[in-house]
């Protein structure tokens, strides 16, 4: 339902913002019945050398499931040191551990729309779709209007306003009802009680000479879900878990200039101010209300080296200020787009080298920081985000690439 006045500068902006460190339920599963907590303790020497560890695992039944639990470890000299339970070890298997879970979703909806022009300078159109969501925790009625105005002043001064609203649901591992052991210290909570989110936006875009783009937009998000990371009161614990905040709302300025340089250099800058609030006042037992203003810089390149043969490079940098991600503060972004193409026979044929974020700098070097009502983490992401193709294409004759409808896997990830 989105149309297309989606500020483009946000796009980008969000496209670099993709760093909420989604950790899925992997390691070892267990059912909400039965869990298994575990902790890892280190004795020192006064030279810092190690003079022995000790593993403390901890199976937790709720009291629903009866007879023997199994379990699988590698440690030896186990011991029961809290409770009269005996048990066995025998092998490895941990197949007694896997979960079989079961989601089901049903949706109903119906779309209605409409659009006309008055004259040849304003033009309006206008859509609602109604949507029943349900599941079995939770359903609910929505509407998601959509609604748009287009006034030409002259062909060289043009006014849109656009409102637009959409949805989000959740991926089904954040549905899991399943808890996931990264190590003895952290674990990442399912959370079936997820609700679906909106995303209601108002843009302004006045377009100059039909190149020129300059809009004011407001986002406005309730029950915005994403993962991230809570220091247990009750035990040593860092929990990673998906929840619903009140809402995150955004105000943005952007300006979108293309210029030239000759024949030889076609360039367009994209520069961006946003603020930016995310408000919860449940993240577990704590609240959050945070807020920064937030610049993104970005210049898009592409120059011809030659005609004679037709070489053409493409080169792309961007810098993203310093930003928010619910509770988090997150350092700078920055990076560098490179590509090469060489066209020939006739322009049938094309060899192009692409190489994305060259310094692996707009993932791979991070760093998170959280400082809330005496939660403190420090965290650095490492992730490896270069990537490099060569790629080759040849056309034949009129041949014209089908377009496919692509399957929507998100919510699988």
């Amino acid at each position: 339902m989105k149309k297309n006045l989606k500020n483009i500068g946000r796009v980008a902006l969000s496209g670099a913002l993709v760093l909420s460190m989604v950790l899925c339920n992997g390691s070892v599963v267990s059912a909400e019945k039965v869990s298994k907590q575990e902790s890892v303790f280190v004795n020192a020497g006064a030279d810092g050398s190690i003079t022995g560890i000790t593993v403390s695992d901890w199976l937790k039944n709720s009291g629903s499931v009866s007879g023997a639990l199994k379990d699988s470890s590698s440690l030896t000299d186990i011991s029961n040191v809290k409770g009269n339970e005996t048990f066995s070890q025998n092998g490895t298997d941990m197949s007694e551990l896997n979960t079989d879970n079961r989601y089901n979703e049903y949706t109903y909806d119906f779309y209605v729309g409409f659009s006309k022009n008055m004259g040849e300078r304003l033009s309006f159109s206008a859509s609602i779709t109604g949507e029943y969501y349900k599941t079995a925790r939770y359903h609910a009625w929505a509407a998601y209007p959509t609604a748009e105005l287009t006034y030409v002043m002259t062909p060289a001064h043009i006014l849109q306003l656009a409102f637009t609203s959409d949805k989000t649901y959740p991926s089904y591992w954040d549905l899991s009802e399943s808890t996931g052991y990264i190590s003895g210290y952290e674990e990442v909570q399912g959370n079936p009680m997820l609700k679906p989110s909106t995303d209601y936006s108002v843009n302004l875009n006045y377009i100059l000479k039909n190149k020129y783009i300059f809009s004011l937009a407001y986002d406005y998000e309730p029950d915005l879900f994403q993962q991230l990371a809570y220091q247990s009161t009750e035990r040593l614990t860092l929990i990673y878990k998906t929840l619903n905040w009140d809402y995150q709302q955004s105000f943005s300025a952007t300006a979108i200039i293309p210029f030239k340089i000759g024949h030889w250099l076609d360039s367009r800058a994209t520069l961006q101010a946003e603020y930016r609030q995310a408000k919860c006042d449940k993240f577990f037992d704590l609240s959050f209300n945070h807020s920064k203003w937030i610049g993104l810089g970005m210049l898009q390149n592409n120059l011809t080296l030659s005609t004679q043969p037709d070489i053409r490079m493409e080169l792309t940098g961007l810098y993203l200020s310093p930003s928010i991600q619910g509770n988090y503060d997150l350092s700078n972004v920055w990076a560098i787009h490179a590509g090469l193409r060489w066209n020939f026979a006739n322009q049938k044929a094309s060899l192009q080298l692409k190489a994305t974020d060259l310094f692996n700098s707009m993932q791979g070097d991070i760093d998170v920081t959280l400082r809330n009502k005496g939660q403190y983490m420090d965290m650095h992401i490492n992730s490896y985000s270069r990537n490099v193709t060569l790629s080759f294409t040849y056309k034949f004759g009129g041949y014209k690439e089908k377009q496919h409808k692509p399957i929507d896997t998100s919510r699988f990830k």
